[in-house]
């Protein structure tokens, strides 16, 4: 064993004084970080060179966990009561000296809570003390088509005036949920989120699970189709039905979403024929409501009237984009553009379709078509049990 004699430090001569670290014994660990069980606390710590093993104990009831990796369980704790945790490193030489305490935490029996919402893809390290996982998935929204440029050109009454068709309005994405996915061997959580649609695109699909397990996997709104000679474009495709699906552990659900409008010269853009409905979940006795991710669709574009203004068609009350308004005539020289048609207002939610372009009555000036809205991204909201 070795020691040092210490001089000059106010012990008296030949006192001697231990040297752990000349012995090869491990090092002071850094705090650990706790995360509260059911009766139980997950220690987290960081791992030291040379180390074999590793020991936490609790203040108050000194309860003990070993083991030979970060985190060590540490059980038969009393739920309700508050504890820390230190940690200490064991090697050939022997067993170093307990670290600071750690945060204090308070075991419970579990629940499910929000632990994030998401808008890009990322894969995340399951956190401690996670058995369980809910989420809803929502994908993106299909894209509105832009208006029609390739529209008739009519003596109605002596004035010459168009038609031109307003884009379609794209579909919203289907949504889904899913609760008691089982992750108690998982190390981490695979999430994808799909974006909106541009033009007469479809949005991308959303999903969550594990390496080897896709828990759920929702469809992206189709986009709107452009239309012609007067006629607006119909709106997007949709996800088939709804479905629940049954795996194991965990149930699933999808829901419908909501067509895209559709117009006909000279007629106002149409809204949407259906609205994608949000959905909810109760977790732990709480309900968790998806509204503010919900399917909707953007609604139809107006065309081109015979001299005046058509509107756009209003979107789903869940989160679609109003179609922009029909170009019109100004007079024998002049013509106003079609508008665009808007994004969607929430995830999932069909971009509008866009305005059919205007003509001048004696044809000589044309106004350009409103492009179509953006079809809302996709949103993955995520909660945990533990």
């Amino acid at each position: 064993m070795a020691i040092s004699r210490i001089k000059n430090s106010g012990i008296k001569t030949g006192q001697l004084k231990y040297d752990s670290a000349a012995a090869g014994l491990p090092p002071t660990m850094a705090a650990p970080t706790a995360t509260k069980g059911d009766a139980s606390a997950f220690v987290a710590f960081t791992a030291i060179d040379g180390a074999t093993s590793y020991r936490v104990i609790s203040s108050p009831g000194s309860f003990t966990g070993t083991g030979t990796t970060s985190p060590i369980t540490v059980s038969g704790l009393t739920n309700g009561t508050a504890y820390t945790f230190q940690v200490r490193a064991e090697n050939s030489a022997g067993v170093g000296p307990y670290s600071a305490a750690s945060n204090s935490v308070t075991p419970a029996v579990p629940t499910y809570s929000l632990y994030a919402t998401y808008n890009t893809s990322t894969t995340i390290a399951k956190p401690a003390g996670v058995t369980k996982i809910a989420a809803f998935v929502i994908a993106g929204g299909g894209g509105g088509a832009v208006g029609s440029q390739n529209a008739t050109y009519n003596n109605r009454n002596g004035v010459y005036n168009t038609q031109g068709g307003g884009g379609g309005g794209g579909a919203g994405s289907a949504i889904g949920k899913f609760w008691d996915a089982d992750v108690t061997n998982a190390s981490n959580i695979i999430i994808t989120v799909g974006g909106g649609g541009n033009s007469t695109t479809a949005g991308g699909n959303s999903a969550v699970g594990i390496s080897g397990t896709e828990f759920l996997s929702t469809t992206g709104g189709g986009g709107g189709s452009a239309g012609s000679l007067g006629t607006g474009g119909a709106g997007g495709t949709l996800y088939n039905g709804t479905t629940n699906v049954t795996n194991g552990s965990f149930t699933a659900q999808t829901t419908n979403a909501g067509t895209g409008g559709s117009t006909a010269g000279p007629n106002a853009g149409g809204s949407v024929t259906a609205s994608g409905p949000s959905t909810s979940m109760n977790l732990s006795g709480t309900t968790y409501n998806s509204a503010n991710g919900s399917s909707g669709a953007g609604g139809g574009a107006g065309a081109v009237s015979f001299g005046s203004q058509t509107n756009g068609g209003n979107a789903s009350t869940y989160g679609g984009g109003n179609g922009g308004n029909g170009g019109y005539s100004n007079g024998s020289f002049g013509a106003n553009s079609g508008n665009n048609g808007n994004a969607a207002g929430q995830s999932g939610g069909g971009g509008g379709g866009g305005g059919g372009y205007g003509r001048s009555d004696s044809g000589t000036s044309i106004g350009g078509s409103g492009n179509g809205g953006k079809g809302g991204d996709g949103k993955v909201v995520l909660y945990v049990y533990s």
